[in-house]
C-alpha cells in the first residue's frame, strides 16, 4: 500500500457520508470507476451518494443495466435533502421554538417576542452536507459548479494528471476491499483492459494489478457480454464508418476521422457514443500523437446542425498543452470543441493550432 493510499484510508476513518461526482461527460470508464468507488464506500459502511450525469443517455436504463451487470447491484442514490426554516431574527425576534404532534401532523411552532409576520419566514429545501465530496476527473470548467452544488466538509479530486486515473481507482479498491468479490473484480478488469488498450507500451503496474484481480477470480465472459449488450451491434457499424474515414497526417502526427449526421441516423446511434468511438480508434490506430474525431451534431432544440470535435492525446501533458492553445478545458486525455460551421473550418483551425504548437 502506497503512502498516498494509506493517507486516504486513514482520512476515511473520519468519514460517515460521501458524495461522488463525475461531471457531465458521458464517459463509460469514469462511470464504472465512480460506481466502484461508490460500492467501496458502502462496503466500508459509509453512506454514499452517487448521481449519474444528467444527460439522457448517461441516466438511461441501458447505462444502469451495464453498470449493474459489471459491478453488481447498486443504487444511484440522490443526495439527502432537508427542509430549512429561515427568518430574519432582527425583524422577528424568536423567544421559543418547539414542535407538537397533532395526529399525523407535526407542527413546528415559533413564539416571538412580538407579533410574528409570516412574510418574514421562508421554507427552503437544501441538500444535506456530506463529510467528503469525491470528484472523479471532471472537466476543469465543471469543478467549481460541482463543488458549489454539493454541501461538504472536505473535497478530493481524483485526476489523471500525474498517473492513470483508473490505476488510482484500482489501488483504492484493492486496498479497501478484501477479499475482492466477483463484482469488484469485473469492474476493475474492465478498467484495466481499457487502460491497457491506450498504453503506449505494456505497463508493469497494469500487469501486476491484473494478476491480483485474476487471483481473486474473474469471469471475462460476463464482462464481454455486458459490454456487448451496452454498446449494441449498431455501435460497431458506426465505428466501421469512422475507421473507414480515418487518415493519418504525418507532419502533425494526427489521426483524423469525420462522421456526418447521416451516419448516426443510418446506424441508429446518437452522439453520446463519441467517447466510446474515440477509445476504440485510439486502440486500433496508435500511430498518432493526437486523434481528432469530428462529427455533425443536431441541435436538440432546433433543426440546425453544428460541427463538434473531440481531440485526444497520448499523454496528459500533450493534450493539456493543446487544450490551453484552444482555450479549452481538458478532462482526462481529451477535450471538446464546439460550434464550427463546417468540417473544413474545424479541420483548418485544428490543423493550424497543432502546427503552431509543434513549431514552438
Amino acid at each position: 500500500m502506497t503512502s498516498a493510499i494509506q493517507k486516504f484510508k486513514e482520512m476515511l476513518d473520519g468519514v460517515e457520508t460521501a458524495a461522488i461526482q463525475v461531471g457531465n461527460d458521458y464517459n463509460t470508464q469514469k462511470l464504472v470507476a465512480a460506481t466502484l468507488l461508490h460500492r467501496t464506500f458502502e462496503h466500508l459502511g459509509k453512506q454514499s451518494v452517487f448521481e449519474l450525469p444528467t444527460t439522457t443517455d448517461a441516466s438511461s436504463e441501458r447505462t444502469k443495466q451495464f453498470l449493474t451487470e459489471l459491478c453488481g447491484p447498486w443504487e444511484a442514490k440522490n443526495p439527502h435533502e432537508q427542509l430549512v426554516i429561515r427568518l430574519n431574527a432582527q425583524e422577528t425576534p424568536v423567544s421559543k421554538l418547539k414542535y407538537e404532534k397533532d395526529g399525523d401532523t407535526l407542527k413546528i411552532i415559533l413564539e416571538g417576542l412580538s407579533a410574528v409576520d409570516p412574510a418574514h419566514v421562508s421554507i427552503q429545501k437544501e441538500k444535506t452536507s456530506v463529510d467528503l465530496l469525491l470528484l472523479v476527473d471532471p472537466a476543469l470548467n465543471e469543478i467549481e459548479g460541482l463543488i458549489a452544488g454539493v454541501p461538504h466538509q472536505d473535497v478530493i479530486k481524483l485526476t489523471s494528471k500525474d498517473r492513470s486515473l483508473f490505476l488510482k481507482v484500482a489501488d483504492i479498491v484493492v486496498a479497501l476491499v478484501d477479499p475482492l468479490s466477483p463484482e469488484f473484480c469485473r469492474g476493475l478488469w474492465y478498467l484495466l483492459e481499457q487502460e491497457e488498450k491506450l498504453a503506449e507500451a505494456p505497463l508493469a503496474e497494469i500487469t501486476e494489478m491484473k494478476q491480483r484481480v485474476l487471483v481473486s477470480g474473474i469471469d471475462r465472459e460476463v464482462i464481454r457480454r455486458a459490454r456487448a449488450n451496452f454498446l449494441g451491434s449498431s455501435f460497431w457499424k458506426l465505428l466501421g464508418r469512422a475507421l473507414a474515414r480515418c487518415e493519418f497526417e504525418k507532419n502533425i502526427q494526427t489521426i483524423w476521422s469525420f462522421l456526418p449526421y447521416a451516419d448516426f441516423q443510418k446506424t441508429n446511434q446518437t452522439s453520446s457514443v463519441i467517447l466510446n468511438l474515440l477509445e476504440e480508434i485510439q486502440a486500433l490506430r496508435p500511430d498518432g500523437t493526437y486523434i481528432a474525431l469530428l462529427w455533425e451534431d443536431k441541435n436538440i432544440t432546433s433543426s440546425t446542425k453544428r460541427i463538434r470535435a473531440v481531440i485526444a492525446g497520448k499523454t496528459e501533458s500533450v493534450i493539456s498543452q493543446l487544450a490551453v492553445a484552444f482555450g479549452a478545458q481538458p478532462a482526462s486525455r481529451y477535450f471538446f470543441l464546439d460550434e464550427f460551421e463546417t468540417f473544413s473550418e474545424a479541420e483548418l483551425r485544428i490543423r493550424s493550432t497543432i502546427q503552431q504548437l509543434r513549431n514552438v
